[in-house]
């Protein structure tokens, strides 16, 4: 049988604007309902043999279950521990690669950005300096060419 989770309203909780003696008296209250609303749950799930029963099932089900993990830690912990090892030497490894990788990608935009304002200075140059020579060339032969 799956666990039963009531919610409580705010006006059980509780939650007033005011003073805070009136607010943990409310607390208490409400802590009082809770258990009260828990143990008329658990009566009425008592109450039903059909019930009982299955409750009883899953609660020797949940016991060996968890049994038989703390038996398997116990008959595997070196391996546990050793894989855990392995798994956080593995991250460790991947988190510095992936560090390193990061730092290249850095560097490769930084030396793209620096390649790029050169190529923009250059091309600048060369266009200032195809217009001083066609304006040193006289106008005839500037014609004649085109």
């Amino acid at each position: 049988m799956p666990f039963l989770f009531i919610p409580i309203p705010d006006k059980i909780k509780g939650v007033i604007v005011g003073g805070g003696a009136s607010l943990k008296k409310q607390e208490r209250s409400s802590f009082k309902l809770v258990w009260i609303f828990g143990l008329i749950i658990i009566s009425v799930v008592l109450a039903k043999k059909e019930w009982r029963t299955k409750l009883l099932a899953e609660l020797k089900h949940a016991r060996e279950s968890t049994e038989q993990a703390v038996e398997f830690i116990k008959e595997n912990r070196e391996q546990i521990v050793d894989q855990v090892r392995t798994t956080a030497t593995e991250i460790s490894t991947v988190v510095r690669d992936i560090t390193s990788d990061v730092k290249k990608l850095s560097e490769t935009a930084s030396h793209l950005k620096d390649s790029s304002e050169e190529i923009m200075k250059a091309t600048k140059e060369a266009a200032d300096g195809m217009r001083n020579l066609k304006q040193s060339l006289p106008s005839s032969e500037v014609e004649s060419k085109q």
